[in-house]
């Protein structure tokens, strides 16, 4: 499995606009995550607290 970047997690964003996914905060352990084991990648954004 190819690892994760934060590049090809904004690109993955397609439901919002190029800034929102700009401005968007990755989760701090992105390249810890066992993404085989995980169904969904979700998190909450530190910086904008409503945002998930």
């Amino acid at each position: 499995m190819q690892a994760l970047t934060d590049a090809a997690l904004r690109r993955s964003m397609v439901n919002c606009s190029r800034s929102e996914a700009a401005a968007l905060t990755p989760p701090r352990d992105l390249d810890a995550l066992d993404r085989a084991a995980l169904g969904v990648l979700g998190w909450r954004d530190a910086k904008a607290e409503l945002r998930g």
